[in-house]
């Protein structure tokens, strides 16, 4: 999740490993790999040594073929490189899954974007006047949780605690609206949460088995998964703080996923965000008529209006576009990642990073690095 003040506090709080050799090591060229794969693998390493993060991993889809590179180390400690089978938090991607999920109801005829949250949900401010629809394209007005004086100040007591969607929700409400719905772009990770309250009552279910039974095991994302209060499976790319180029990263507590919840609360492989990047943007779970309203102009709005923003041109419904790709990106506490595709080519790219530092939006700034080489 995009929260500047939570990663400084997270950086406070983590211990200073001085472990000799904790440096990303670059994977060696393959000298049979093209041009394109020789130019991700270079990407990768270079975000690495330039930000101080461990370790990282790579998947690109062009013209019809997939490519995996990783580089670095999962756990500094040990030195335990990074592999395709390492488990990293996707943060706000989970966003993505959510929304899809929300969409697909829509497709079933069980709600309409164009309900009031309070529908579904009580004690909302605004509630009666913000819609389904406003909540996924960030344009509800109500305050981000993760910004609150409240939730920091949970965080600066004990970064480990468990949460309740309820709890999360209270330190939104108990902040005043920061503008009318519809107004404007703010991203909020209120939003996103309110949607997995407005899944499971529609649904009965949590958010989490929504998406496991709609999206996760129909499409075979066999290792992503919601730990809730339990750690990320095993293995683990452990979370880090980088210091920058030639300083050695700080390892961060490992935040419980029921803080993030619907807004961030996902965790999996590369190969997997990989195959979510191009389900995602393909549609394929939609009916040709959402799909294509998820993507249409009308639904994008410009991020310019919220300088906290995560790096995209434009959000529309869980879903950001940047250099005519479409999907999602996450970064929050020792985690980034990036999921994106090129509905001109079917091409597509994911990124996952065991760190956070300086740069709070280093997987775009590294994809965007990578599209010259992808033509």
């Amino acid at each position: 999740m995009k929260n500047r003040v939570a990663g400084a506090l997270a950086v406070s709080l983590a211990i200073l490993l001085a472990a000799a050799g904790c440096a990303a090591r670059p994977q060696p060229a393959d000298p049979t790999a093209d041009n394109w794969q020789h130019a991700a693998q270079s990407a990768l390493d270079d975000a690495l040594r330039t930000t101080g993060i461990p370790g990282g991993a790579i998947t690109v889809t062009h013209d019809d073929v997939t490519w995996t590179g990783v580089s670095g180390v999962a756990d500094v400690a040990s030195g335990r490189p990074v592999t395709p089978d390492d488990r990293f938090s996707f943060r706000s991607i989970t966003k993505s899954f959510t929304v899809t999920a929300i969409l697909q109801l829509v497709d079933e005829g069980r709600l309409s974007l164009d309900d009031p949250v309070a529908k579904y949900v009580d004690g909302v401010p605004d509630g009666d006047r913000i819609t389904l629809r406003e909540l996924a394209r960030m344009r509800s007005g109500l305050p981000n949780y993760s910004a609150t004086p409240a939730f920091q100040d949970a965080l600066r007591i004990d970064l480990t605690r468990d949460w309740t969607d309820a709890e999360i929700l209270q330190t939104a409400f108990s902040e005043p609206n920061d503008f009318a719905p519809d107004a404007r772009y703010e991203y909020s990770n209120t939003n996103t949460v309110l949607l997995g309250e407005v899944l499971q009552k529609v649904t009965g279910m949590p958010w989490y088995e929504v998406v496991q039974e709609s999206i996760l095991t129909p499409r075979g994302l066999s290792t992503t998964t919601y730990p809730d209060s339990e750690p990320i499976p095993s293995p683990l790319a452990e979370p880090y703080q980088g210091g920058g180029e030639g300083q050695s990263p700080e390892l961060l507590p490992a935040i419980p996923a029921n803080s993030l919840s619907a807004a961030g609360g996902l965790a999996g492989t590369i190969r997997d965000l990989g195959r979510w990047a191009r389900i995602l943007g393909s549609g394929e779970l939609l009916s040709d008529a959402t799909a294509e309203q998820r993507t249409a102009a009308a639904s994008l709005s410009p991020t310019t209006d919220d300088p906290n923003s995560p790096f995209y041109d434009a959000y529309g419904m869980g879903m950001g576009e940047i250099d005519g790709w479409i999907g999602h990106t996450g970064n929050g506490l020792g985690y980034q990642a990036l999921a994106m595709y090129d509905p001109a080519t079917g091409d597509s790219v994911a990124i996952v990073i065991n760190g956070t530092g300086d740069d709070h939006d280093a997987p775009a700034h590294l994809f965007q690095k990578l599209l010259p080489a992808l033509g």
